[in-house]
């Protein structure tokens, strides 16, 4: 799927909702802040 929206907190609220079902393809700034944020996550879980 493909969307434009704007970039917001509740943005990757949303993304992140989904969990391993869905990666961010672009922009590269937005796929790395969902990145950073599944990596303390998993830091937490080890």
């Amino acid at each position: 799927m493909t969307v434009d929206v704007e970039h917001t907190e509740e943005l990757k609220w949303w993304i992140l909702g989904f969990g391993a079902k869905v990666a961010v393809l672009a922009p590269a700034s937005l796929r790395d802040e969902i990145k950073a944020e599944l990596d303390t996550a998993v830091l937490r879980y080890r």
